[in-house]
């Protein structure tokens, strides 16, 4: 039962009202209120740890948390929540005399269909988040308030933010919204073609055996060609690559990526190399970026996202930030053109969660440039519930075999509303990172993959398998077997 009524409230903390760490509303745009900056009762409600979650509140039994906020002007507030319940769940907002009791279902997301991976411990994400709409409103006059949320009933529960819309800029952002729906190219012919493959190969990778070769030597040594007839071996219609992976070095020599990492650019264009080879496979070449640290943005690591008011409410700092995202998008954009097919960019959820605004919209557009219908998409973390309008295609940073999309999209959960994409993770964690060892044993058989690949491909969903590589580009004998037979499979449809 679900229903709005009012009280007056007044909190105390030790007989002193206190007022919490004060996020500022806006009032021509939404404003997203992330746990980590929200006062949380010890008792009962912790800041979640576990990885990509250190913004969300915990959990079990009943607790509460506060925001304080501060708006410039009166308004009605409309909001959404990012949640996840193991359980039905029972919780109240409340803004002074003003409540709104809640409740939430158990998600049926993407997990509720996983099929295990044989290494359990690399199942991260165990549950599905998803955004509802909160039953009612609320009135908040100019001025600094609290908002509370109290938990009563639950098992395990998990807030990831509150979103607050304001009405009298709705007409505003519906606009905002139409433009972005608009301006996004289908996903559905590269859905058609089959699967991609997902290849971490960054300054990190380490060979089969012996020492790591200098990045640029590395960069240097790549064979293309090898690398391209192994892509078209084990089936992928696309590659997503690594042009740069949590550190400061790109394979290519871009201007303005030197600009902001000085030195660390490479004089061999790896890419512009790659794409060519691929494309004379029929691949296309998507690329992967991890955007905070494109930015030098390292504040994003510093003490578990522990920022301080002037880092939530200081608005030109971020402006600076995606001035430089722009920049360097918009160049390698224009110098790659259309055979960049595609953009995977992540850690973008560092970004929103610091500042409780979406600024997705202009790096998106920056990420157009040399080719309007590439595809990008803006990973938010392995459980936050994506909420930008500005990205083609959903991050799927899912790992496991899971649920189907239906008509291309993903109908609940994590991705709820996105055209669909997933990545099953087929082997190392995402890359190969330990010397004189052997990438470990496939975690799928072919027999798993290519039904799931299939059933994506019928159903109009994007799915990418990330298969570890060595230092030298080479997949490892046993995810190569695999493969090719899923390949088999998948072109004969089983």
């Amino acid at each position: 039962m679900v229903f709005n009524c009012r009280r007056s409230l007044l909190y105390y903390k030790q007989g002193v009202f206190t007022l919490k760490k004060t996020v500022k509303i806006r009032i021509d745009q939404k404003t997203w209120l992330f746990g980590k900056v929200a006062e949380a009762d010890r008792g009962f409600a912790t800041q979640h740890g576990a990885s990509g979650s250190k913004y969300a509140l915990f959990y079990r039994g009943a607790g509460s948390a506060v925001w304080t906020i501060e708006t410039q002007q009166d308004d009605v507030y409309d909001m959404k929540i990012g949640y996840y319940a193991k359980t039905t769940s029972y919780a109240s907002l409340t803004l002074g005399d003003q409540i709104i009791l809640q409740t939430f279902e158990p998600v049926i997301g993407y997990g509720s269909a996983r099929v295990p991976m044989r290494d359990a411990g690399m199942m991260q994400n165990l549950e599905d988040s998803e955004s509802i709409d909160i039953v009612g409103t609320l009135e908040i006059p100019k001025g600094r308030h609290e908002l509370r949320l109290d938990v009563s009933s639950c098992t395990d529960f998990r807030v990831y933010y509150i979103e607050m819309i304001p009405r009298k800029a709705l007409p505003a952002i519906k606009a905002k919204e139409a433009q972005a729906a608009a301006l996004r190219p289908s996903t559905a012919p590269i859905a058609k073609e089959g699967y991609g493959l997902f290849i971490h190969w960054t300054d990190r990778t380490k060979p089969r055996y012996g020492p790591m070769k200098p990045y640029e030597e590395a960069v240097n040594d790549f064979d293309v060609e090898m690398f391209a007839d192994q892509m078209k071996e084990l089936g992928a219609s696309y590659v997503i690559f690594t042009a740069e992976h949590v550190s400061d070095w790109f394979c290519a020599p871009i201007k303005a990526w030197d600009k902001y990492h000085p030195g660390k650019t490479t004089k061999r264009d790896l890419i512009a190399d790659l794409i060519p080879a691929l494309k004379a496979r029929g691949i296309k070449f998507f690329m992967y970026i991890h955007l905070p640290k494109m930015a030098n943005f390292p504040e994003a690591y510093t003490n578990g996202f522990n920022y301080t008011n002037d880092d939530i409410n200081n608005t030109a700092v971020l402006d600076a930030l995606c001035d430089r995202l722009c920049e360097m998008l918009t160049e390698i954009g224009t110098r790659y053109g259309e055979d960049l097919c595609g953009y995977w960019l992540d850690g973008w959820q560092m970004i929103p969660l610091k500042y409780g605004i979406d600024p997705t919209g202009p790096v998106y557009m920056a990420s157009k440039a040399g080719n309007k219908n590439r595809l990008t998409s803006f990973a938010f973390g392995v459980r936050c519930p994506e909420f930008t309008p500005w990205q083609d295609y959903s991050c799927g940073e899912n790992r496991v075999i899971g649920a189907l999309p239906v008509n291309g999209y993903y109908t609940s959960g994590t991705h709820k509303g996105y055209p669909y994409h997933t990545i099953i993770v087929m082997d190392d964690d995402w890359w190969h990172d330990q010397y004189d060892t052997p990438i470990t044993d496939p975690q799928y058989t072919a027999d798993q993959l290519a039904p799931f690949i299939i059933g994506c491909m019928e159903n109009g969903g994007m799915v990418s398998v990330n298969t570890a590589v060595y230092q030298d580009g080479t997949v490892s004998d046993k995810a190569r077997a695999v493969m090719r037979q899923t390949a088999k499979l998948v072109q004969n449809r089983g």
